[in-house]
């Protein structure tokens, strides 16, 4: 990913700078603008799954709709790792996931306060655990390792993929509604 320092790890070190960045970027674009933004910031992040909401969930239709959109955006983590400019599309993709991450976070503070934090929390549990995985393993394994893209490790991703999509669809409408209810 990148001769950045000529550390054996540099590639972890700038994906988690990038998203630290974006980070705070997102925190700054938050606590920035007027009073009337705000407002509507706060009022976005009381969007969230309700008890009633979820007895009308079709977990299996949300699987799937899930599924195909994790899916691609591995299929483009994979397009991003072999390409030159790899190095430089992980560490936007770093930074827009730690700037909209921020948002989310300080959207859901601004109207719960700090138990906005769990509220975060419990939208991305436990599917970020194999999505970051996806993520990483993509970014840093791939390009810095020189690794090619074999059926075991393709069909590894694609596992953690679908692992993830059913964490999302099947568990994590059930922690929502849990915290927030």
């Amino acid at each position: 990913m990148g001769n950045f320092g000529n550390r054996k790890d540099s590639p972890g070190f700038w994906l988690s700078f990038f998203l630290l960045l974006g980070a705070a970027a997102g925190t700054l674009f938050c606590n920035w603008p007027d009073s009337g933004w705000k407002e509507a910031l706060r009022d976005a992040g009381s969007g969230m799954v309700t008890a009633a909401m979820l007895l009308k969930l079709d977990f299996m239709g949300l699987f799937f709709t899930v599924l195909r959109k994790r899916l691609g955006e591995a299929f483009c983590l994979i397009l991003f790792s072999m390409t030159p400019a790899a190095p430089f599309l992980f560490m936007g993709t770093a930074a827009y996931l730690g700037f909209s991450t921020a948002v989310t976070v300080s959207s859901l503070t601004m109207g719960s306060g700090l138990s906005g934090i769990f509220r975060y929390l419990a939208l991305v549990f436990p599917q970020a655990v194999p999505y970051m995985a996806v993520f990483y393993v993509t970014a840093w394994w791939m390009e810095e390792e020189k690794k090619k893209m074999t059926a075991p490790a393709a069909l590894a991703l694609v596992l953690a993929a679908v692992l993830g999509a059913a964490a999302e669809s099947f568990v994590n409408p059930w922690i929502t509604a849990w915290i927030t209810g």
